[in-house]
């Protein structure tokens, strides 16, 4: 472990190419791609993911691998160059270039309910800015160290881990686990998305065929084992019972069993995770919960369940069983949306835009869908949360920053980053190389001889 986490060899593999990294990062996702069958069948029978939703993960994945290595080329290249009389009171005699560097070592910790897709969105990252982390690729040609897979159970290994000195960056998705790594981490920068209570508010004017629709697909997805799924719906009443009405005759519909055939609602991951949802369903009946279908289980196979006229002190909000509360105005929909601790996503149907802009201003989440359900991808977009749900510094590089004055009519390297850098030293790196090469294309204006 010491080894892969070895500086000098981090820095190693941070001098290859971007072009190089990107061309062995395509042909990863092209591996990816190849093998989707087989990768899929691991998925099906490890975590009990439908078939074509196990397959559609894996292309997705390759489809983000290829993405992050053409981006990555395109924004790491880019450099600034600053001005010191850009900012009031200050003559020309200063300029500042910047570039990225890498982070060194990440420690990247994905979930169970998107292995591959969750993976692969902080591995390629990283890897194209030219850090160094956990997987082993060997068919795609990775340098040796580049990438390793470290496995154990994370009661065991997880504290050596998050609390190894040669890790420079943990980017974890998942629960609770995090708030504890982000205590034993220090100063490590961390990348953490902790899951949401993701709201969905249903005003009057809106399209119910549409709503139900998505209810069903943002609810029941996967089994609702999603930190995106739709764990609420706050209708107004007046609608209320139209729209119970549309979901419950799609619930219906839903197909139970395995997941080799392409059933809508799996086994859930674990027994405690069934254990732990029937404890709230029966929470529920005990607090008067309109029950829509006859709860059912069968070992970790729960059918899906939607619960009408649920309160706010229900517990009740989890795979796959979908709660409603029925709201009175608009406010009181935002209050409920607003008193989770979590703050990842959210969405609102109405056919007034203005509503829905003011209405998504106020919903304290990341981000907010408007008249779709809630979701992560398309993988390029951003994905922002707040409270909870997070905790983050949203890169896998430092900015190295090179300031450059003039004296005697000479430009003088004065720092580099945080650290001093000396006139006298000897060879480039990248940053010097960097200020030459603006140096050489005019971009800093002729030299004079002036006193700094």
């Amino acid at each position: 472990m010491d080894q892969r986490m070895n500086k000098e060899k981090v820095k190693d593999l941070a001098s290859q190419l971007y072009a190089a990294i990107a061309e062995l990062l395509h042909k990863a996702a092209a591996l990816l791609k190849e093998h989707k069958a087989p990768i899929a069948e691991c998925l099906v029978k490890e975590i009990a993911k439908p078939a074509k939703d196990s397959v559609t993960e894996i292309v997705r994945s390759g489809d983000l691998v290829s993405y992050c290595a053409e981006e990555g080329v395109r924004i790491l290249g880019e450099g600034k160059f600053l001005v010191f009389d850009s900012f009031p009171g200050n003559e020309r005699t200063k300029y500042c270039l910047t570039s990225k560097i890498p982070l060194g070592v990440v420690l990247a910790i994905p979930p169970f309910n998107y292995p591959v897709n969750l993976a692969v969105s902080k591995i390629a990252p990283a890897i194209i800015a030219g850090n160094s982390l956990v997987l082993k690729p060997n068919s795609a040609g990775f340098p040796k160290g580049l990438t390793s897979c470290i496995t154990g159970k994370g009661s065991e290994i997880g504290d050596f881990l998050t609390m190894h000195p040669g890790v420079n960056c943990i980017s974890f998705t998942g629960g609770d686990t995090g708030v504890a790594i982000s205590k034993k981490a220090g100063m490590v920068p961390l990348q953490m998305e902790l899951g949401g209570k993701d709201a969905c508010i249903v005003l009057e004017d809106a399209d119910l065929d549409l709503v139900a629709a998505n209810i069903i697909k943002g609810g029941f997805s996967y089994s609702g084992q999603r930190c995106t799924a739709v764990k609420v719906v706050l209708a107004m009443e007046s609608i209320a019972d139209s729209l119970v009405e549309k979901v419950n005759a799609k619930v219906a519909k839903l197909t139970v069993g395995p997941p080799e055939e392409n059933c809508d609602i799996t086994p859930v991951v674990t027994e405690s995770s069934a254990n732990f949802i029937e404890g709230l369903v029966m929470h529920a009946k005990k607090k008067g919960a309109t029950f829509c279908q006859e709860y059912k289980r069968d070992g970790n196979l729960i059918w899906p369940l939607l619960l009408d006229n649920i309160r706010p002190d229900m517990r009740i909000a989890w795979e796959p069983v979908l709660p409603v509360i029925r709201i009175n105005t608009v406010e009181e929909g935002i209050h409920h949306c607003n008193a989770s601790n979590f703050g990842l996503q959210g969405c609102v149907f109405t056919r007034d835009s203005n509503k829905a802009i003011l209405i998504s201003d106020a919903m304290e989440s990341g981000t907010i869908q408007i008249n779709s359900a809630p979701a992560r991808g398309p993988d390029h977009f951003p994905f922002q949360v707040t409270y909870n749900s997070l905790e983050t510094c949203q890169a896998i590089f430092n900015l190295c920053c090179v300031w450059i004055s003039r004296f005697e009519g000479q430009w003088n390297w004065i720092t580099r980053g945080h650290q001093q850098h000396k006139p006298d030293d000897q060879g480039e790196d990248h940053c010097d190389q960097l200020a030459n090469s603006f140096l050489r294309h005019g971009l800093i204006p002729p030299l004079t001889s002036t006193a700094e």
